[in-house]
């Protein structure tokens, strides 16, 4: 169960939180890492399973927070390698086991929203100029068919899509849809390969490009519902 390895995770870290020598810098390590150990489980152990899935994240954050930390540790000398690394294997298996909330293969969590447009520029005066996200990467993918441009929204990016050739599906979309509007959602996941083959959903039978190089794949729509999702990863 998850709740034993958190367990068995932070009895870890306190018996490792107590080799650190006193001074400045071992104090400051030694709080903080007391602080993001025991302040979830402390709350665990007090609640069933409904009441834990609503403090997921918060362990998530805590356990990468833990992580931070004893890299820290480890590059300032007030703990040994052997020390931190065992650690660190610990948490990375703890957040990976935390993220796996979903039926579908190698969840990661959602990648992004994405809304089709007919003009970036135009639509970056909003996104970007008024509302303020910063721009994370534009490119031009699909043997030149559409470009993609991603803005931090602090949780997830906003994709925006444009469509670049004339005759591109997305045109009759925009004028379907009477200009921009919410296109799709995606998940990320960890192999695109495997969530094509064991995805609780159909997909299509061909991947195509997504940002940065990575692959990605939509879903059948008459199966979700006619809301349009997508499947990004490796």
């Amino acid at each position: 169960m998850i709740s034993e390895g958190l367990w068995r995770f932070y009895v870890d870290l306190g018996k490792v939180i107590n080799t650190i020598p006193e001074g400045r810098i071992g104090d400051r390590v030694a709080e903080a890492l007391l602080q993001c150990g025991t302040s979830q489980m402390m709350h665990f152990d007090h609640s069933g399973d409904k009441e834990f899935s609503g403090c997921r994240e918060q362990c998530c954050q805590d356990l990468r927070e833990a992580m931070g930390w004893l890299k820290y540790a480890e590059q300032t000398e007030v703990l040994p390698t052997d020390s931190t690394s065992r650690l660190l294997e610990e948490a990375k298996n703890l957040l990976e086991q935390l993220q796996e909330t979903s039926s579908i293969p190698g969840y990661r969590g959602l990648d992004h929203l994405a809304i089709a447009v007919a003009s970036t520029e135009e639509a970056l005066q909003l996104w970007r100029d008024r509302m303020g996200f910063p721009v994370v990467c534009s490119e031009v993918v699909n043997e030149g068919s559409v470009r993609l441009t991603h803005l931090d929204l602090g949780n997830t990016h906003l994709q925006l899509v444009e469509p670049l050739l004339e005759g591109h599906p997305l045109y009759a979309w925009l004028a379907d849809n009477g200009g921009a509007g919410l296109h799709h959602l995606c998940f990320r996941v960890e192999d695109i390969d495997t969530v094509m083959t064991a995805s609780p959903l159909p997909t299509a039978a061909k991947s195509h490009q997504g940002t940065g190089g990575k692959r990605a794949v939509f879903l059948e729509k008459k199966h979700t519902g006619n809301v349009l999702m997508e499947y990004t990863g490796a």
